[in-house]
């Protein structure tokens, strides 16, 4: 039948069947089946009863490689099934013949050349004069059929494998309610089983309180509304459950309303730390806040006039201690069974206020660069052939343990000289030396050697870095103290070498960096000596008025809430009377009124700042004396700090600053 298919004429055969000759029907209708049959993207065969196929289409040809003269030879049906299926095969076919028409068999066809493809194959007995002459019936190609099964099992699974695997509970209920898929995480929340919660409704598993609010969830899933919301649900043994839910409606495939999912996280040993967590986070809103306008200050100054390469480098480091902050406060409160983990818990805070710490150190960092000596700090003597010995140990794992694991061999040799001891914040001076050192580190990524030196030049001491690294080109010499410049890439924030200067001129001392490409880099720092009859302690004060003899009732000014609260707090635990004021026309309005021993404001307000209280401070209340916490870098200049102000006091202030400020302006307290 394939050859008459290929010897078949096209021309003379078109016309309607009303114009066909009537002694041509036959002839008509088996060629124009024929034509039919070949249009088909499916198999179509026709076998005899030794299993012989006598009858192909167009597509089996196509589909198998065989060519018509494969039929007219004799091609057995078999002969296309692959091995693993012809026993089962052979069997259909039988059954076939003998009269049972097959609905659908499932085999692997094998193409002439050695090709396979699933496939499904259809058949039902044909017959002559009344009697069974052979098999007749159509293959389909399920490759993507098979594949697309393939593809959903393995959704299926993954899909199941994460959903028992989620922390949080998932419940799965029906148009009516009902339960028809609990994860075992949400089946062990309710002290229950999966098999037990099934078929259950969900008003089973609250208080006659919640039935209601089920019921109105239900309809409003009914309306096609997403939401979140908490519930308290009963376990089995009577005790409560309080979880927050995500909870969003289901539809089938005509898109009607199919019942609804929900992903539950448990919050009973959460509901308590919620608060403080949310705290936390404003309070990280507020310094970020402090953050920009430190960013604005430092616009002003004429070395730090290009905005925008700073501002990456700020955003990098402020990101990079604000990631550990977010990160384990929202790990709190999406896996409250944290809480249960006393040790684990006490970790997390520490590490959220470590992260805390080092974001304000970020912006200190800044200010060191931007600000010379300022008034407000207080300074001790410093050693420094102590500090060089004490850095030299605490940057061991970075210059030899860390160097030695990247194949690279650093050693760190100390020059001590017999130096007087310099005038100095210790911690901001080692700082400043670990950074020289890093700096040091990272210049020499074949190893070599870096040298600390002290020595005395007249009445100067001079602490220097050494290393026999790479160098620098004049043009990297001239930019490396500027803020965020970098030729390391990426993964360096160029604060180092600026933060160190900034440190050092704090301390009224200079930093001078002396390289060469190919012959190394030194850093040598000049601090004044200290003289030894002069007081190692500056006064903090810009004023000093003597203490009120009244009750030490202070007036606490902040527009930022949680600053508000959080000083309020601090001086009521310490026995003070304290009063506040949440925006600087409302302290205006009670220092016209109310005697107060102390007022301590903020400088950046929206209306009235800081300085406009302390104005008022100066003319409605003269004598009482006045702190002003600012968040910004304000040095020491002209009309600074404003007149009427007893101390100037940068934020983050401690408990430990803050508390004894008050005391030193208020006198002993009781």
């Amino acid at each position: 039948m394939s050859d008459t298919k290929h010897s078949r004429k096209a021309g003379g055969k078109a016309g309607a069947h009303a114009t066909t000759p009537s002694h041509g029907d036959a002839e008509f209708r088996v060629e124009h089946s024929q034509e039919i049959l070949d249009s088909l993207p499916q198999i179509v065969f026709e076998c005899d009863m030794n299993g012989n196929i006598v009858y192909a289409n167009h597509a089996a040809f196509a589909m198998t490689g065989y060519e018509p003269e494969d039929v007219r030879t004799g091609l057995p049906m078999l002969q296309m099934i692959s091995p693993d299926d012809r026993e089962r095969a052979k069997a259909n076919i039988e059954l076939g013949l003998a009269g049972t028409p097959a609905v659908g068999n499932k085999y692997l066809f094998v193409c002439k050349d050695g090709r396979t493809f699933p496939c499904m194959v259809f058949s039902r007995p044909t017959l002559r004069n009344g009697k069974v002459a052979g098999l007749c019936g159509f293959v389909v190609d399920i490759t993507e059929r098979r594949e697309a099964e393939r593809r959903l099992r393995e959704s299926e699974e993954k899909y199941r494998v994460l959903v028992e695997h989620l922390h949080e509970g998932i419940w799965v209920l029906d148009a009516e309610g009902r339960t028809t898929f609990v994860s075992h995480c949400m089946a062990e929340m309710l002290g229950s089983s999966v098999e037990e919660m099934r078929g259950k409704r969900l008003t089973e598993f609250v208080d006659e309180a919640g039935v209601e609010e089920c019921r109105r969830g239900l309809e409003r899933r009914r309306e096609g509304v997403n939401e979140s919301q908490h519930i308290e649900f009963v376990r089995k043994d009577g005790s409560r459950l309080y979880v927050r839910l995500g909870v969003a409606p289901l539809y089938d495939a005509q898109r009607r309303y199919a019942g609804s999912v929900m992903a539950i996280t448990d919050l009973t040993e959460q509901r308590g730390m919620e608060t403080k967590l949310r705290d936390a986070n404003r309070r990280l809103e507020a310094t970020l806040s402090e953050l920009r306008h430190a960013q604005e200050q430092i616009v002003r100054e004429e070395r730090l006039h290009a905005l925008g390469q700073m501002a990456g480098g700020i955003a990098h480091e402020f990101n990079n201690a604000l990631t550990p902050i977010v990160g384990f406060t929202e790990l709190l409160l999406e896996k409250p069974e944290l809480s249960n983990r006393r040790e684990k818990l006490a970790l997390y805070l520490e590490m959220i206020h470590a992260a805390a710490r080092d974001a304000a150190k970020v912006v200190r960092g800044l200010s060191d660069f931007c600000r010379q000596k300022e008034f407000a700090d207080v300074f001790g003597t410093v050693d420094l052939n102590e500090l060089a010995e004490e850095v030299s140990l605490l940057t061991q794992p970075k210059w030899k343990t860390e160097a030695a694991a990247a194949g690279r061999c650093i050693e760190l040799v100390l020059e001590r000289g017999a130096v007087p001891v310099v005038h100095g914040d210790k911690a901001g001076l080692r700082e400043a030396l670990i950074n020289l050192i890093f700096n040091a580190v990272e210049a020499m990524p074949k190893g070599g050697r870096i040298t600390v030196e002290t020595r005395g030049e007249g009445e100067e001491v001079v602490l220097s870095v050494r290393d026999d690294g790479e160098g620098m080109s004049a043009d990297v010499r001239q930019r490396c103290l500027e803020p965020f410049f970098t030729t390391r890439g990426a993964q360096a924030t160029g604060l180092g070498l600026p933060a160190a200067l900034g440190i050092v001129r704090r301390h009224g001392g200079t930093l001078d960096v002396q390289s060469e490409v190919g012959a190394g880099t030194t850093v040598a720092v000049r601090l004044p000596a200290a003289v030894a009859a002069r007081d190692v302690v500056r006064d903090v004060l810009l004023e000093m008025p003597r203490a009120v003899p009244a009750a030490a009732r202070v007036l606490v000014v902040d527009d930022e809430p949680l600053n508000l609260r959080f000083i309020e707090a601090t001086l009521r635990a310490h026995g003070y009377d304290v009063d506040t004021a949440d925006s600087g026309e409302e302290a205006v309005r009670k220092i016209g009124g109310t005697r107060y021993a102390l007022v301590i404001t903020d400088w950046a307000m929206k209306g009235l700042h800081g300085g406009d209280v302390a104005a008022h401070t100066r003319q409605f209340a003269p004598g009482t004396p006045l702190i002003l916490l600012t968040g910004f870098d304000e040095t020491p200049r002209a009309g600074w700090p404003p007149e009427g102000v007893s101390l100037v006091l940068h934020k983050p202030a401690s408990i430990g600053t803050l508390t004894e400020a008050v005391s030193r302006l208020t006198g002993p307290h009781p």
